[in-house]
This record gives C-alpha cells, structure tokens and sequence, in this order.
C-alpha cells in the first residue's frame, strides 16, 4: 500500500537496523521518518471538501 511503502518499510527498516546493530547509521532516513507527518491525510475526512485516498 502506498503509506506502507513510503513509511512503515523505511521505519522497520530502521528498527530491525537498530534492533541488531544497536545504532542507526542512516540518520537521513532516522531524520526523514521522526520529521515526517500524516496529520494532512487525517484532516482530509473532516474537511468538507472532496478528497482521493493515497494523493
């Protein structure tokens, strides 16, 4: 799907790296999950406006 692809991959990804390494040394990606938000995609329900799913 596409948020399973763009961010849960990335982030277990992450979490097997730092589960078996104990570090992380993709920091770029560390940086791009931590900072990255969905707050847009919830809102878009309680907009009132018409909205396509995944876009």
């Amino acid at each position: 799907g596409y948020f399973g692809a763009r961010i849960a991959g990335p982030i277990a990804s992450l979490m097997i790296e730092k589960y078996l390494t104990k570090n992380v040394k993709r920091k770029d990606l560390e940086k791009k999950m931590i900072e990255k938000s969905l707050e847009d995609e919830y809102a878009k329900p309680y907009s009132g406006r018409p909205f396509s799913i995944n876009k």
